[in-house]
Parts: structure tokens; C-alpha cells; sequence
């Protein structure tokens, strides 16, 4: 078995793992174990969590969103993500690897990844038209991993936009098991990129 911790944004992405990542890994027996930040996401309290799970878990990462990072100022997810990890190796010391310690930044939030597939906005909400505005805002900005982070443009407030009583602890997990953990991985590959070096703990 190989045991992996995550520290998440939130409960939505508690679901997420349990409900469409884990099933997936069965076969290679994944136990995936993700712990709730509840918000509030900074390096100085990711670096801390990780490093703290990584005292009981084979293999440790994060999901949290770029949207609402606190205090990153101008700083890439990938930026981000280099100092978080830059700091475990230092608390770490000697029993630091990459390989199993990987900290991972969702650009720009959770409700991204829900612009991979717009079909199942209509099966969902039933909003004749809906999946056509949702294509249409996927065209302008280029992919789902592209929709802008902003107060006004994140994936978040544009559904909100779109949907009127939208809540993603409601129904981001639904929309995202109806498109599949494998349509999501092929229209976005920062994602992807993510879930491969998961991928890679069963053969390291």
C-alpha cells in the first residue's frame, strides 16, 4: 500500500479526492488520505502541514488553489510552489525527496478543472443554453487552466455569474464525476502534470 497525504483547500476538495481521484487508483493500492485546510492557504501553513503529515504518510502533496493564495503577491503557482517546497527540504533535512514530497498549486481554483468538459452543466442545472456560455468563456481564455484569476473573472465568480445559487461544496464534486478524472487530466495538463507524478509513486 502506499499511503499519500493531502493537504487540501477545503471540503470540496476532500470529496474530490475521495469520490473521483481514489477510485481511480484502486487497483494500484492507493490509500489517499486528504486532511482539510479549510481555507486560509499561505506557504508558511502549507509548508507546516505537509511537513507535518510527512511523519506519517509514505508520499505527501497538496490541492489548493492559486485564486485566494494569501500574500503571493507576484508569484507563479509554479513560484509558489518551489518555496513551499524549498522550505520542506529544509525541515526535512536529510529525509527530503521529491519524489514523494510535492506540493501542488490548482491554477486558478477548483472550479477550473470543472471547465473541461460543459456537457454536464446542463444535465446538472438544467439551464438550456448554459453549456454554451460555459464553451464559449473555455474559448476566449484558451483552457480551463487559463480562466483568469481575478475577483471578477475566476472560474468561481464567472459560474456565480452563470448559475444563480451555484455552491462548489454542492456541486463541484458532481460536475466533476460526471466528466471523469480522465477528461479532466486530457484538457489540462498543469493538472495532469500533478496527478502523473502520483502516477510515479507506485514505480519509485
Amino acid at each position: 500500500m502506499i499511503r499519500i497525504g493531502l493537504a487540501v483547500e477545503g471540503d470540496t476538495e476532500v470529496k474530490f479526492i475521495e469520490e473521483v481521484v481514489a477510485p481511480q487508483y484502486i487497483e494500484q493500492n492507493y490509500h489517499f488520505t486528504p486532511v482539510d485546510l479549510e481555507g486560509n492557504v499561505s506557504v508558511d501553513r502549507l509548508a507546516s502541514k505537509m511537513h507535518n503529515l510527512g511523519h506519517t504518510f509514505d508520499a505527501v502533496t497538496s490541492l489548493v488553489d492559486f485564486y485566494g493564495f494569501k500574500k503571493k503577491g507576484d508569484r507563479s503557482a509554479a513560484d509558489l510552489e518551489k518555496e513551499v517546497q524549498d522550505r520542506l527540504a529544509t525541515r526535512l533535512g536529510g529525509h527530503f525527496d521529491s519524489r514523494y514530497v510535492f506540493p501542488y498549486v490548482q491554477v486558478h481554483e477548483f472550479e477550473g478543472l470543472l471547465f473541461s468538459d460543459v456537457a454536464p452543466f446542463e444535465q446538472v442545472f438544467g439551464y438550456t443554453g448554459l453549456a454554451g456560455e460555459l464553451q464559449a468563456i473555455r474559448q476566449e481564455c484558451g483552457s480551463p487552466e487559463d480562466i483568469n484569476d481575478s475577483e471578477q473573472t475566476a472560474p468561481s465568480k464567472r459560474l456565480a455569474q452563470l448559475i444563480p445559487g451555484y455552491r462548489k461544496n454542492l456541486f463541484g464534486v458532481r460536475l466533476a464525476s460526471a466528466m471523469g478524472l480522465a477528461c479532466i487530466r486530457t484538457q489540462c495538463p498543469r493538472f495532469d502534470g500533478w496527478m502523473t507524478r502520483i502516477d510515479r509513486l507506485a514505480g519509485v
